[in-house]
């Protein structure tokens, strides 16, 4: 599902109204009718109350109540600024609803509250707030939460519509009706869980499929589901897919156990996992379904830029490889994975340790040939970013884009929210949560992506893949078990659940 930034929103409007299409009055009037509608559609028999702003959100309010008293409703508007501050469409309504005999108070009323099952539009901040709400209006706000059925127009009032950042007393909403498409801020946590159902709606917007820079959207199960490729009868192992890991150091070798059974487990035919020597007794002991590849390390416990050419080799029968749970920080081996970057050509999914060598000289992501993604978490992307992560978070999405021009592959940013996105396309992911953040859930997660790159899927698409499977199994884990309790291993005998559900 297609969603907006804050820009291209304004974009949009600006567009439709410099066309000649429609008049910047004319949209406000649809945005209103719509609101109108899902009102007359939903509740039947109650009172609405209408909270507005002294600009377009607020007009939105004032022609959604001027619709509704039209249709012969009786709502009740709540006005938080004198007449002279309102905008000029928003005045356009407001005089429409006074010659329409519709109640507008100025003052601050709380006798309406009594009846908490009536209906309180929210219209008093849009698209445009940021920061945190003033006193005044945390005053209203908090009045409007109190109600068990909350309506926002376009964004909750204290919802940042690009980051998801929420102000000290938010509206909480039970719907949103969003104008043109959701923005990104209701669907990135914790504005997700202030939004309620979002209800996009058409208000004759100039039709736009792509913009220019990155287009946004919202995973949905069916689009997943149309990505997995069908595995046929007549296969095998070999076809199903190689993987090389390169994983794992004297007290992480978990790392690369985990990355090794989800990359099997999301599908491929076989994983061969390269070892310190000194630790290949360990590896044999736990990847009992896959291969081992012991890399000499005389004892040390950890990679080593002599086991380049031994590596390199063995990656050319592979089908994808995966670089860096559990590497440790060691200047030799820090140094192989530099050279293994330069020097790899097949699929490469680059995971924690692995993302060291950018840090310090980020023109090494330019000099990598093949189709690769990185995947750090908030912090590993501060130090690729050179931002620290509320940087990164307060001027998103503009961080991520800034940094997608000079970059050719593909970037998942965990968070709460997870972000999927190449130079064209970004995607937000609705699934997963809390308990994934413990250790381990990430080598899950980068061992999914090769296994599936492994099998001729796009690293792109692979991502998208394996960032909804993963939250979804995590789902399914916490449907019956606390999510203090999950730990990483959970995943690995639910991530065949939850392949099924996408693949039905």
């Amino acid at each position: 599902m297609q969603v907006f930034s804050k820009d291209q929103a304004k974009y949009l409007d600006d567009l439709t109204t410099k066309s000649g299409k429609l008049s910047s009055l004319e949209l406000m009037k649809n945005a209103g009718i719509e609101i109108s509608r899902f009102l007359q559609e939903k509740y039947l028999n109650k009172n609405f109350f209408f909270v507005c702003g002294k600009g377009n959100n607020g007009g939105d309010g004032f022609a959604a109540a001027l619709d509704l008293k039209i249709k012969n409703y009786d709502p009740v508007i709540y006005l938080l600024y004198k007449e002279k501050y309102l905008s000029d469409n928003t005045l356009y309504f407001y005089k429409e609803c006074l010659h329409h005999n519709i109640q507008i108070k100025n003052k601050l009323d709380t006798s309406f509250v009594e009846n908490k099952s009536s209906v309180i539009i929210d219209c008093i901040l849009g698209i445009g707030f940021e920061g945190e709400l003033r006193t005044e209006i945390q005053s209203w706000t908090k009045i409007i939460n109190k109600f068990d059925n909350v309506i926002s127009a376009d964004i909750p009032t204290g919802v940042q519509s690009n980051n998801g950042l929420v102000s000290k007393n938010a509206v909480k909403s039970s719907n949103t009706i969003a104008m043109g498409k959701a923005k990104l801020g209701s669907i990135i946590l914790p504005g997700k869980s202030y939004s309620g159902k979002i209800i996009p709606v058409d208000i004759d917007f100039i039709k736009k499929k792509k913009f220019e820079g990155i287009n946004w959207n919202q995973i949905e199960s069916d689009f997943i589901s149309s990505l997995i490729p069908r595995t046929f009868d007549m296969t095998h192992k070999y076809k199903q897919g190689k993987v090389m890991i390169i994983a794992g150091s004297e007290g992480m070798t978990g790392a690369a156990y985990l990355a090794s059974i989800a990359a099997l487990r999301s599908g491929a035919g076989l994983t061969v996992t390269c070892a310190p020597s000194s630790l290949n007794d360990i590896y044999e002991k736990k990847i009992t379904e896959g291969l081992t590849l012991p890399c000499e390390d005389n004892g040390k416990g950890f990679f080593q830029l002599s086991n380049l050419k031994q590596i390199l080799d063995y990656s050319e029968k592979c089908d994808s490889v995966l670089i860096g749970p559990g590497l440790g920080n060691h200047h030799s081996t820090i140094d192989l994975v530099n050279a293994l970057y330069q020097n790899i050509t097949k699929p490469l999914v680059i995971d924690a340790d692995g993302l060291k060598p950018f840090y310090n000289d980020k023109s090494l992501l330019s000099r990598i040939n093949s189709d690769f993604a990185i995947t750090p978490h908030m912090g590993e992307l501060s130090r690729v970013l050179d931002l620290s992560s509320v940087e990164i978070i307060n001027s998103f999405p503009n961080s991520i884009t800034d940094f997608m021009k000079d970059f050719k592959g593909t970037l998942i940013a965990k968070y709460p929210s997870s972000i999927i996105v190449n130079n064209d396309n970004g995607y937000i992911n609705g699934s997963g949560n809390s308990g994934l953040a413990t250790a381990g859930t990430g080598d899950v997660l980068a061992g999914m992506i090769a296994g599936l790159a492994a099998q001729k899927i796009s690293m792109f698409h692979s991502c998208l893949i394996s960032v909804a499977i993963h939250g979804y199994a995590a789902d399914m884990i916490v449907k019956n078990s606390s999510k203090k309790s999950l730990i990483a291993s959970d995943l690995l005998d639910v991530i065949p659940k939850a392949m099924a559900y996408y693949e039905s």
